[in-house]
């Protein structure tokens, strides 16, 4: 298997009504390699029923509810660097045109 290139990763926490809908979205790229992780915080919901059609096209890290934590504690410190360090270079090389950070309120910044 190749390895990603790019992660996208979905934090969730009782969201399952968005996720089908937000995980066909990522699988819909033509860019590839990619790797599509949703991070579970606990849902109560169903989540897990919601995720599991998509069987290992999307993996799944499920914890205990950790709140805010959950967003960032998944994702070691060096590769949040290096995230932040891809994003600032993708946005200088792009000079803005194809650069979009989604938070989980949809806002986009970049």
């Amino acid at each position: 298997m190749t390895r990603p290139v790019v992660s996208v990763i979905i934090p969730t926490y009782n969201r399952a009504l968005w996720l089908a809908e937000s995980s066909d979205s990522v699988l819909a790229q033509d860019f590839a390699p990619f790797e599509v992780v949703v991070v579970d915080d606990g849902s109560k919901d169903n989540t897990a029923e919601v995720l599991a059609p998509f069987g290992d096209r999307v993996r799944v890290v499920r914890q205990a509810n950790a709140s805010f934590v959950a967003r960032t504690a998944t994702v070691t410190a060096r590769r949040r660097q290096n995230i932040a360090v891809t994003i600032a270079r993708a946005a200088e090389l792009l000079r803005g045109r194809a650069v979009d950070v989604r938070t989980s309120d949809k806002r986009g910044c970049g």
